[in-house]
């Protein structure tokens, strides 16, 4: 990536603390969602919603996030937060025991 699209990355996601330019449909859904309690994204396989979730997480300084997502795609998250996400996510996915699970 050249300085320029490096510039033009931070610019498009001002203030946000993710490594990746996005797509003008993901700063539409982004600029859509931060603004509420609850949003549906309703983006097609392929076309960026993880980058948009990682996003809202890291906009809300969120410590613990849900994914529900199907089974055969839980092994995609680790790179997609290793990929978008500016600090480390622990990914833990399984059994959950108890009232807490496994995170306290």
């Amino acid at each position: 990536m050249s300085t320029v699209e490096t510039t033009l990355a931070h610019d498009a996601w001002t203030g946000l603390p993710v490594k990746t330019e996005p797509w003008p449909h993901q700063r539409d859904a982004f600029d859509f969602a931060s603004t509420k309690t609850a949003a549906l994204l309703a983006i097609g396989m392929g076309g960026g919603k993880g980058l948009c979730a990682i996003a809202l997480a890291e906009h809300d300084q969120a410590k613990r996030v849900l994914v529900a997502c199907p089974k055969s795609v839980i092994g995609v998250w680790p790179s997609q937060l290793a990929e978008h996400a500016s600090r480390h996510w622990r990914v833990w996915h399984g059994d959950v025991r108890g009232a807490r699970g496994p995170l306290r």
